[in-house]
């Protein structure tokens, strides 16, 4: 899989090159931000206002209607919501691009995809680089690890801070690449003229070897190594909008002025691992399972390599070999490198072969600042606007209960609600995806992302993406670093026994820029076995938030009663027959062990 946007300096246009079988997928990779929609509440039992005090809102929400209120030009909210910030974090005293050195030409683009703003994290991680290359300039390793809430904007963290950094190198290797063409050019004419001189003798033979065409190194100078497929064609899009490529239909690359022709890379399947790195190529994106083979063959080269980054760094770091560690980090010649750490559950294990004296930086959504060391874990707390509830569901009757409840969450909601529903492994999920489509069918369009398993899965986060299916039915790793526009209810029919994985299953709500993140009660409700009660209680004071108990009562035959315990003697209306149908295609289809109640 390649990006690239390469500019032709002779014909004076662009040409977007995108070698991927469907570039639809690629294109829906772009959520749209701020959408004027409002979701009600379906459970009212609760107000909404018990969430907006200034103390109930998290980080995420303030941060979305701040860049609501500059975008409708609200400037009194802006300054008001600014200012909540500054309470909450050291870290509003740069409210700009250009404040934190970003590269001019950056400046520009991210303007036009709407980032107007930096978030407070993206703003620690640029301030945590520029202190970083303040120090003495030594040829040495540097660490930068980002590590906050799910949905702060981590991403545009460490690929701002890299481009701009690497600005100065990605435009030279453009005008090599330009120098080179036109040389090439004159060689390809000179060839042609002599073909041409039949008869004659040739005064001076020409050839590649004497054309001066400027040579370069072809290894990436950026690694990226992530744990899915999935989540790389993520951060492969964006990065790919960053560098001038046209992927939303409302942006325009023409006033791009930033350097052309940067090649993007992703080796995320064993066909792509077959052919290698062919281009090239400026960053590399790829996974644990495929970065043995791109060291081995050389294809990246770690003495290249200036940035190399690791998203969910704590996932990826147990599935990388240590053998592959040591080629990207010992025995390198003298190179002034910088490494990212990205995550929002990294802890000390994951950093023990980066802590260096004042090398290290940990940027978060409220500071910066170096670490000698790190005295405890680096573990992000929960959004305090998220509402986590419980159902006890036994007899494993969980279907059963999701079943209900979105029914019931439908009956409320003005528009389809969006939903993830976590299971423990893929095979699990896979079982359930028949039941729960037989059973709500006509209700909702349900789709499945399991990566190993699975059928498309990159086909099934596009048709989520963009609302073509309102229920998806994932694993914790699965969708672990994705963003997906409004969703409005997580539900997970297991407990986490790693409060990290509970952190990541609740992270898929409220992330900055999502319309819904303002003035939604965001839930996610854990569907548990009677046993695992005690466990959630652990794993609440763990990362201290409120358990909200919802008391259902289990589903029944509806009453064809009367009151005195006869049966109706007239015809049962369309709603009781309706519910009585539902009620027994519930039972056959969701439990294996199916009692009736008659």
């Amino acid at each position: 899989m390649y990006f690239c946007n390469k500019y032709d300096h002779r014909n004076l246009f662009i040409v977007i090159v995108v070698l991927y079988h469907n570039t639809n997928v690629i294109r829906s990779f772009v959520p749209k931000f701020f959408e004027k929609k409002r979701f009600v509440n379906w459970s009212s039992s609760y107000s909404n206002n018990e969430f907006k005090s200034s103390n109930k809102m998290g980080l995420n929400e303030i941060e979305t209607s701040l860049r609501v209120a500059i975008k409708y030009e609200n400037y009194k909210e802006a300054a008001r919501l600014r200012d909540l910030i500054k309470e909450r974090t050291n870290s509003i005293n740069k409210l700009s691009w250009e404040s934190l050195g970003t590269a001019g030409w950056l400046i520009d683009r991210l303007e036009a995809l709407d980032y107007r703003i930096p978030t407070t994290i993206q703003m620690n991680a640029f301030e945590s680089v520029n202190d970083m290359f303040k120090l003495e300039k030594k040829k040495d390793n540097y660490c930068c690890v980002i590590s906050g809430i799910t949905g702060s904007g981590k991403s545009l963290g460490f690929l701002l801070p890299m481009l701009s950094i690497l600005s100065d190198r990605l435009f030279e290797r453009q005008r090599i690449r330009m120098k080179r063409d036109d040389d090439l050019k004159d060689v390809a004419d000179d060839f042609l003229d002599e073909l041409l001189r039949e008869g004659r003798e040739r005064k001076e033979k020409t050839s590649l070897g004497k054309s001066n065409v400027l040579e370069m190194e072809s290894s990436p100078l950026v690694l990226i190594v992530l744990p899915t497929k999935e989540l790389g064609v993520q951060i492969a899009t964006l990065l790919y909008e960053l560098v001038g490529g046209n992927v939303r239909e409302n942006v325009k690359s023409q006033d791009y002025q930033g350097p052309t022709g940067v090649r993007i890379g992703c080796i995320f399947d064993d066909n792509e691992a077959q052919y290698g790195l062919k281009f090239e190529t400026d960053v590399a994106i790829t996974t644990p399972k495929y970065l043995t083979k791109l060291l081995n063959e050389g294809d990246v080269n770690s003495n290249d390599l200036l940035v190399t980054m690791f998203d969910e760094a704590d996932l990826v770091t147990s599935l990388m070999k240590k053998t592959d560690l040591d080629k990207l980090y010992l025995n390198l010649s003298p190179k002034t490198r910088l490494t990212f750490l990205v995550g929002a559950s990294i802890t000390s294990s994951e950093l023990e072969n980066y802590i260096q004296s004042e090398k290290t930086y940990i940027a978060t959504s409220f500071d910066f600042e170096p670490k000698y060391k790190l005295d405890k874990p680096i573990m992000s707390m929960l959004d305090p606007s998220l509402r986590h509830e419980r159902v006890i569901a036994p007899n494993n009757t969980a279907l059963l209960y999701l079943c209900r409840m979105l029914r019931d969450e439908l009956s409320f909601q003005p528009e389809k609600p969006r939903v993830i529903v976590f299971f423990q492994n893929e095979s699990v999920a896979l079982s359930s995806m028949q039941k729960l489509r037989d059973s709500l069918w006509g209700d909702f369009r349900l789709c499945a992302l399991l990566p190993t398993i699975g059928t498309n899965p990159l086909q099934m986060m596009e048709e989520f993406r963009n609302n073509q299916t309102q229920v998806m039915l994932a694993t914790s790793n699965s969708v672990r670093g994705l963003s997906f526009p409004n969703v409005t209810h997580v539900y997970t029919l297991y407990l986490p026994h790693d409060p990290r994985e509970y952190i990541h299953l609740v992270g898929r709500l409220g992330r900055i820029g999502q319309s819904n993140t303002i003035e939604t009660t965001r839930r996610v409700t854990c569907i548990l076995q009677p046993s695992e009660q005690i466990q959630m209680d652990i794993l609440a004071k763990t990362l201290n938030f409120t358990i909200h108990d919802l008391n259902l009562t289990q589903p029944h035959l509806p009453s064809i009663y009367t009151n005195d315990d006869q049966l109706y003697d007239q015809d049962l209306d369309e709603t009781q027959v309706q519910n009585l149908k539902r009620y027994f295609e519930d039972k056959i289809t969701l439990l294996d062990d199916i009692n009736l109640d008659l």
